[in-house]
């Protein structure tokens, strides 16, 4: 099943969908994490945009808004969320983020843009296999705006996805976040977080 992304652009400060386009096919059933490489290369924005760091040596590891337990470059604002090792495939490399901890969690960065700047928002999406819910929603926030709602349905969607937005910032610096929607502890799933500028 080929890998696809969905490209968002922002005119006029709305949001507007122009479609999904293959960017890539995935191998043997051994191999169905392997993605593309991303469509835009370039320095990244966002630290420990892949979920890296720290390294978890168990299946998942849970990191609560009010804990001790730091993710490098992320803050977790509501509730919890889980470092993903074992648990599941990452999308890239060997970790990925599970937004919805014990309940619907929500992390967010500042990332250091430049002030009326254009850039690309990419990053990977699934669900968490474990469900149920087979459907799971993710909150996209740009500049403390939710700027797209994303749906994951493993009944059609067996593995990730990249999906790509043209994002613009009003100031030097801007909050980036990602906040689950579905109840409970199985929703949604990110992997290889980017902003780059638009070149």
């Amino acid at each position: 099943m080929p890998l696809r992304t969905a490209f968002i652009v922002l005119i006029g400060g709305v949001l507007g969908s122009v479609g999904l386009t293959p960017v890539g096919a995935l191998g043997s059933a051994s191999d169905t994490t392997r993605v593309a490489a991303p469509a835009t290369e370039g320095q990244s924005l966002v630290r420990n945009g892949g979920f890296e760091d720290p390294m978890v040596t168990r299946t998942w590891m849970p990191f609560f808004a009010s804990g001790e337990r730091r993710i490098p470059g992320w803050r977790v604002v509501r509730h919890s969320v889980d470092l993903v090792g074992t648990d599941w495939p990452a999308g890239r490399g060997s970790q990925s983020l599970g937004v919805n901890g014990f309940r619907r969690g929500w992390v967010s960065q500042h990332v250091p843009t430049d002030a009326d700047t254009a850039y690309r928002l990419s990053f990977l999406l699934w669900g968490d296999p474990n469900g149920p819910p087979p459907l799971s929603q993710l909150a996209v926030r740009w500049d403390r705006e939710r700027i797209r709602v994303l749906e994951v349905d493993l009944r059609t969607q067996p593995t990730w996805r990249r999906v790509s937005f043209i994002v613009r910032s009003t100031a030097a610096g801007t909050p980036l976040g990602f906040r689950g929607l579905t109840p409970g502890n199985a929703g949604p799933a990110i992997d290889a977080v980017r902003v780059v500028p638009v070149q």
